[in-house]
């Protein structure tokens, strides 16, 4: 290599050229923050097909380049800005440009049946990690944990279940191979039963999955509700949970620590009038690799906003999930949940579906010390014109925003801050049932025009 080089000056110099820049291998790596030109990223989108429901997959792409179709076949139709695909038979595979904003959302409402209620959930790329906390898994409401392998070749997967006894060692649930292009359903209930909810940390030995968890609650032989629990941000030692709706209704808190120390808990709410703790939740306590659950119907007195968790220690992280019922009433309640999220990016694109009669908002808080600064332009399409106003979500509290009533709205928000978080509320009565649905706005990398490349070795090229 000496030689080389010094071959390569002495005839720089012969020429009269001199050598001023770094050599750069033909094989390098792209730059961390460059878009990969005619690159494509896939979305998994779950369906909740039933007798008594109707269900959709709602895209967005700021350039128009969504295209939809069965996870083993090819992509069919026009691309397009806006995808709208009503009551789909089977799990939809949504493709976009990588460097495009861009949003994909399954929605479903029912007023009865097993997938009663309202529900929505993120359509999901593939991962390597991914975290479901609140999950319960008892004699009635048996989730069903969906893999989803959007990939040409096979993806292997470990799930790991922590209770409030500690981590669990389930039969089967290492090594779980997802052929390509496939699904898996994993039997929960089978590998673990517990009163108390539980958290599950899926990750992939081999490949990546897009992972989806549906609780279905029962009374017997009554349905008391259905929703997607999605995933958790990883554990950190401050997560924040957006979107805690105002009202009545049930309040459960499930704390998940799967660090090797204890972990003592301080919960704090940022509402309209900025950070508060909450009456009885100064410090909780979880135990190593363990899971806690607290009821904070009182405490939180029907106050809305998002909820902050720390540590107070690095080497100590937590996740956390809401379980919310959107009535005291059992017959009429539905089932939803806040999870802890990502802060929003620079500029963003958001999908928010629903239905005409829905009573719609937009939480954003704020966890930084800072105010944070917000342009929102609310549209029914992407390109069409919107309303737009101009935000100030003061230091660790909450603003909530009206969105009109109708069967979607196009959100394009633009901030100056790094902690900032979203979160859609939909309500809407449907044959006696209160339903509810919160859909964080989580940030996918993959859609975002400027994101960091990360390598990881499971993945793979």
């Amino acid at each position: 290599m000496r030689n080389w080089l010094a071959g390569l000056l002495a005839v720089s110099l012969l020429v009269g050229g001199l050598l001023a820049s770094t050599l750069v291998p033909a094989a390098s790596q792209p730059s961390p923050t460059s878009p990969l030109s005619g690159a494509k990223v896939s979305y998994a989108c779950p369906v909740a097909e039933s007798a008594a429901a109707d269900w959709s997959v709602v895209g967005v792409s700021e350039d128009g380049k969504l295209a939809a179709g069965a996870l083993d076949a090819k992509t069919t139709g026009k691309a397009k800005s806006m995808l709208s695909l009503s009551r789909p038979k089977v799990l939809q595979r949504v493709t976009a440009p990588r460097s495009e904003l861009a949003h994909v959302v399954s929605w479903a409402s029912a007023a009865g049946g097993p997938e009663r209620g309202l529900s929505a959930v993120n359509c999901a790329v593939g991962k390597a990690t991914q975290w479901f906390t609140g999950v319960m898994l008892n004699s009635e409401d048996a989730p069903e944990l969906t893999l989803v392998n959007l990939d040409a070749t096979e993806s292997a997967v470990d799930i790991t279940i922590y209770g409030a006894e500690g981590r669990v060692s389930a039969a089967g649930s290492r090594g779980i191979v997802v052929g390509p292009k496939s699904t898996y359903a994993v039997p929960l209930s089978v590998m673990y039963s517990s009163p108390d909810p539980i958290a599950v940390e899926v990750d992939t030995s081999k490949g990546r999955v897009a992972a989806f968890l549906r609780p279905r609650f029962w009374d017997g032989t009554e349905s008391l509700g259905a929703d997607w629990l999605p995933p958790s941000a990883t554990p950190a030692s401050e997560v924040v949970l957006p979107g805690v709706p105002p009202g009545d209704g049930g309040r459960r808190l499930v704390v998940a620590n799967p660090s090797q120390r204890s972990a003592v808990v301080k919960v704090e709410l940022l509402g309209a009038e900025g950070a508060s703790v909450i009456a009885g939740a100064d410090d909780i306590e979880v135990a190593p690799e363990s899971v806690a659950t607290l009821d904070l119907e009182s405490g939180l007195a029907q106050l809305s906003g998002a909820l902050r968790l720390t540590t107070g220690d690095p080497a100590v992280t937590v996740t956390a999930a809401l379980l919310v019922g959107s009535s005291d009433e059992a017959k009429s309640s539905d089932p939803a949940f806040a999870v802890a999220g990502k802060p929003l990016p620079a500029e963003s694109l958001w999908v928010v579906p629903a239905a005409k009669k829905a009573e719609n908002s937009l939480v954003l808080s704020n966890a930084g010390a800072l105010d944070a600064t917000v342009s929102l332009t609310v549209s029914q399409a992407p390109g069409e014109e919107g309303d737009t106003s101009s935000l100030v979500v003061g230091a660790q509290s909450s603003v909530v925003v009206g969105l009109p009533s109708r069967k979607t709205n196009v959100l394009q928000l633009t901030t100056n801050s790094d902690s900032l978080y979203g979160s859609a509320a939909t309500r809407l009565s449907n044959g006696g049932v209160d339903g509810l649905s919160l859909l964080p706005l989580a940030v996918d990398e993959s859609a975002q025009t400027n994101f960091k490349i990360t390598l990881d070795p499971r993945v793979g090229s």
